[in-house]
């Protein structure tokens, strides 16, 4: 259960929000997008349709490259994914609780190049399992992004530090 745990904070963490991208908006105001797009397809509130919920996850093409890397330091989540993969484990980590908020607190966002950006960020989860335990944590997320043709979406998660709250 908190392998599931762990790659929802790397994935809300990582990414949350690029549904449009308008010509006015920063290259910051994006990334930021992506990122918090990414919260809400992993954030679950008692009474959510399960089919809007649905439709909302099977949209990760929208923030994930093609082929990306997780890496949160378990063997079982660590690896190469993409866009139909994730979403199958959103769903996945979705199901295991009934209520669960995903955030992003204290980003910073570097542009080391025109086609890339960088995001270090504390990814915070707190929510109830369906077994009724409490889950409040927090970790240290690195994420970089790629610019493509439709707009920046995630190539790259990284878990830096476990904090416990």
């Amino acid at each position: 259960m908190k392998k599931y745990i762990l790659l929802l904070i790397v994935v809300i963490s990582g990414v949350a929000g690029v549904w449009f991208f308008s010509s006015s908006d920063s290259d910051e105001a994006q990334v930021k997008r992506v990122l918090k797009t990414l919260c809400r397809m992993t954030t679950k509130r008692a009474g959510d349709n399960p089919a809007a919920a649905g439709l909302m996850i099977s949209k990760t093409d929208k923030i994930f490259a093609g082929e990306f890397s997780v890496k949160i330091g378990n063997g079982m989540f660590d690896g190469i994914y993409n866009p139909t993969k994730m979403t199958a484990e959103l769903a996945r980590y979705r199901a295991i609780f009934t209520e669960v908020e995903v955030d992003t607190q204290d980003m910073e966002i570097t542009f080391p190049a025109q086609d890339k950006a960088e995001t270090v960020f504390t990814g915070v989860l707190d929510g109830r399992t369906k077994t009724g335990s409490g889950v409040s944590e927090a970790r240290e997320v690195i994420c970089t992004l790629i610019r493509t043709q439709e707009g920046w979406r995630i190539k790259k998660l990284e878990i830096k530090e476990i904090m416990q709250r």
